[in-house]
């Protein structure tokens, strides 16, 4: 008997095989917890997948679906369904409608699960749906190039390509529909000006009267700001006054060509129509002075612009004479005093080398239009030289979408119209702001903030770097006024190193994958591809 309790004792202590039913019931569990994982898994690859083929058929059946039956929309779409569908065709499930000009695509696919009989479960159904308004989408589509002289070569040759590409490919909305402007395209090149186009020069909305508080930053004024008119040909006054084009009009042989200076802050980052009431909105012409002679120079000074003779004209003394009683020193003086624009003809044609139009380069906009032709042939028709003013470039382009003047080509944005609007801006550079210096008073060259003594961009601004920070600022400033007004922005950085610009750049941009960085000529073809499939997507309803 003492035997047996020993050994019963002995048996019940014994633990050796206890986890083997634990472990087989926890191993069981975890093979159903692994299996349905994998199961979900597959299933919602398999949801992405027919997701994204149910949008493109959706977005493509809308824009082949003018002038065909709806049974023939349908039967394009499936084709194009099976077409693009990267998953196995077996199963699915494919239904679309046209329904009160609405393009519905529906798909269903069953995906059998791993563990289905000991689930119960033996498939989860899969279903996705797609719908997009057919015809109703329409697009204003702005370019901003760089045109500046880094882009000369290989570069403009691919940035040509690249924009050629995406025309084309927007315009075929057009081509393929009865609405045959449902796109428009417009151009801003930019180097360190945006040239608008001379063919402006008489529009209300230029400072044709001098009103501008930066018209006569540069030249000799009264008390008031204002010039003396006995200094100019009357026979060139609008409404009594000068103005810069007076004394584009006093040369007889050289003309504006078409470039202007930046509106004084705030309107340099703002779309305002420009208004006589509201001076500081009005475009002002680009006029760069005629910079000392020789004679007038303060010695180690250097020019870079002089193309008059400081003394003759209409001037009755010396600059050397009549700096005296000006209030400026010699070399100050000869450069704003005005007689000298007078009885000097002036011969520079469309030369921009130095002259009023000093480097005045970059081809003028091409304004909003569904002409095809003329969008290739600008392109086309695009240069590289000068300076980079991304700013500038970017400010025009927001103006050129805008339906108010200065170009009023823009479509309006209508909150009850049965048709969504998109307003696109690209904006496109190789690298980063520019503005020249120059060992004068000056500081800097002319360009669109005139000097750099002039402080156009705010104080402490009169020198080539910190105002090259500061257009970083306006243009960040343009951008974001820009989305707020409704305007989606791509932009493009083309082979830049500098990590401020392309930061930027990232910024500029509506999200974040809307901005590129093109790290080659191959690269930035890929990237015009890609903005304009994300621009042919119609706003997709479900």
């Amino acid at each position: 008997m003492m035997k047996f309790l020993r050994l019963a004792r002995r048996f019940a202590s014994d633990s050796r095989g206890s986890i083997v039913v634990p472990l087989a019931v926890c191993t069981g569990v975890c093979l159903l917890v692994i299996g349905a994982g994998i199961d979900y898994t597959r299933a919602y690859n398999v949801k992405v997948n027919l997701q994204a083929a149910a949008d493109a058929t959706a977005l493509a059946a809308n824009y082949s679906s003018q002038g065909l039956s709806e049974a023939k929309v349908k039967a394009n779409a499936e084709a194009y369904f099976a077409a693009i569908y990267k998953g196995s065709s077996d199963g699915v499930a494919l239904d679309v409608s046209v329904v009160k000009g609405t393009v519905t695509v529906r798909a269903q696919k069953p995906v059998q699960t791993m563990l289905g009989s000991i689930m119960s479960k033996s498939h989860i159904d899969v279903r996705v749906v797609s719908e997009a308004v057919v015809g109703k989408a329409t697009f204003d589509v702005v370019m901003v190039l760089d045109n500046s002289g880094s882009m000369a070569g290989s570069r403009m040759t691919t940035l040509k390509k690249a924009a050629k590409d995406l025309a084309e490919t927007l315009f075929k909305i057009n081509e393929d529909g009865d609405k045959k402007d449902r796109v428009k395209i417009g151009l801003v090149p930019f180097s360190e000006y945006v040239n608008i186009g001379a063919d402006k020069a008489t529009e209300s909305w230029m400072d044709r009267e001098g009103l501008s508080p930066v018209h006569w930053k540069n030249f000799e004024t009264r008390a008031d700001g204002t010039p003396d008119p006995a200094l100019f040909d009357s026979r060139y006054f609008v409404n009594g006054k000068p103005s810069r084009f007076t004394l584009f009009k006093q040369f007889g042989r050289t003309d504006w060509l078409g470039c202007v200076e930046a509106r004084p802050m705030p309107y340099d980052v703002d779309d305002t129509p420009p208004s006589k009431s509201n001076p500081a909105t009005l475009i002002v012409p680009q006029f760069a002075p005629d910079e000392p002679s020789t004679a007038n120079r303060r010695r180690g000074d250097s020019y870079y612009n002089n193309y008059l003779d400081d003394d003759r004209g209409a001037c009755q003394q010396s600059a050397s004479q009549a700096y005296r009683s000006s209030g400026m020193t010699q070399w100050e003086y000869a450069q704003k005093r005005l007689c000298k624009y007078r009885n000097q003809t002036l011969s520079l044609g469309t030369n921009t080398n130095s002259g009023p139009n000093y480097w005045c380069k970059t081809q003028p906009i091409t304004d909003l239009t569904s002409d095809k032709a003329k969008v290739l042939r600008d392109i086309q028709s695009m240069e590289a030289t000068g300076g980079t003013n991304i700013h500038q470039g970017a400010i025009w382009g927001w103006r050129v979408l805008s339906p108010s003047e200065p170009f009023t080509e823009g479509r309006e944005v209508k909150k009850d119209s049965e048709e969504e609007h998109v307003r696109v801006l690209i904006v496109m550079t190789d690298g980063e702001h520019t503005y020249f210096g120059q060992n004068s008073f000056n500081r800097t060259d002319y360009a669109a903030y005139g000097y750099g003594t002039e402080e156009r961009l705010g104080n402490g601004a009169d020198n080539s770097s910190t105002i090259a920070q500061r257009m970083d600022e306006r243009l960040k400033l343009t951008c974001s006024n820009a989305k707020k007004a409704g305007v989606q922005i791509y932009t493009v950085a083309f082979q830049i190193t500098d990590a401020t610009t392309i930061k930027m750049m990232n910024e500029c941009a509506t999200t974040p994958s809307m901005a590129f960085d093109a790290k080659s000529n191959s690269a930035l073809v890929e990237a015009f591809e890609r903005i304009a499939e994300e621009i042919t997507k119609l706003r997709l309803q479900k």
